[in-house]
């Protein structure tokens, strides 16, 4: 009972919910990129971009005792990601954006793998680098937009893509979504 609750604290402080959109959502895969397809929610008709990519890192805590597991994951979410013109040049700008997603995933992943964390600190660590990643992660997709100018200045958004590219590489250690921790 105590590991249920404490699992429902853990999954509120990082803003899990069980989630009825299962299937609306693509977990990153370095083999298989999103398409125009995968787009499906409604365009905004006030907004002056062509596409919009929502994406998000999630976290979902198992373990009770001295041990946890946490399965870290960058997420694609489809119904709230839209398109009103398609083009390749524009595809491969919000590909960067998952790929950023994912990158920020891995740093999260880097900063809880194998550490062993203080049980009356532990929620309040994972909170931090939860919001920690978050902000970083919009900072960086801010720059990536504004750098490439949503990917029309091809020199910068080629630039963009080869330094993402190199992050996930230097972090390809931490492409297993499940890392685990201690508690004492």
């Amino acid at each position: 009972m105590k590991s249920t609750i404490a699992a429902a604290v853990l999954m509120f402080i990082f803003g899990i919910s069980l989630n009825p959109n299962q299937g609306s959502e693509i977990v990153w895969d370095d083999l298989k990129e999103i398409e125009w397809s995968d787009f499906v929610g409604r365009p905004d008709k006030n907004s002056p971009f062509k596409a919009k990519t929502m994406c998000e890192i999630r976290s979902d805590i198992k373990g009770e005792g001295g041990e946890m597991s946490l399965k870290i994951q960058g997420l694609f979410l489809k119904k709230l990601s839209w398109v009103k013109e398609k083009s390749d040049a524009l595809l491969y700008h919000e590909r960067g954006h998952f790929n950023l997603c994912e990158l920020w995933a891995r740093k999260l992943r880097f900063k809880i793998r194998d550490r062993t964390f203080d049980k009356g600190t532990f929620q309040d660590s994972l909170n931090s680098f939860q919001k920690e990643v978050n902000e970083g992660n919009r900072k960086m997709q801010e720059m990536y937009d504004n750098e490439s100018a949503h990917g029309i200045i091809e020199g910068q958004q080629k630039m963009w893509t080869d330094k993402i590219r190199r992050s996930l590489i230097e972090l390809s250690a931490y492409t297993q979504p499940v890392v685990f921790c201690k508690i004492q």
